[in-house]
């Protein structure tokens, strides 16, 4: 059970920052990629993996398993925000309208 969830959650990940990194090739102008892309490593990596690792043990000690509903809830709230915003996203620049313009 624990190889099967654990290759879910690689395979979860993987479509994130694949998505994540299509998103930037389309909308942020070519200067401004490896920009983008660190700030979105540094957000996500660094200092999202960091917060909630933290929250995590925090919730873990406070109400033992049933932290897990915390954490639940905001995947929940996480499935909301991208329906709402899903199809809200710019389209690529062309060369009559660059990025930075929009």
């Amino acid at each position: 059970a624990l190889l099967a969830v654990q290759t879910l959650h690689a395979l979860t990940f993987a479509a994130s920052h694949l998505g994540a990194m299509r998103f930037i090739a389309e909308t942020v102008d070519p200067a401004r990629a490896a920009t983008s892309q660190a700030l979105y490593a540094t957000v996500t990596g660094s200092l999202g993996i960091g917060t909630v690792m933290f929250a995590s043990g925090w919730l873990y000690e406070r109400f033992g398993g049933d932290g897990y509903f915390v954490m639940a809830g905001l995947s929940v709230l996480a499935l909301l925000a991208l329906w709402r915003l899903s199809g809200r996203a710019p389209g690529p620049a062309t060369e009559e309208e660059p990025a930075a313009h929009r």
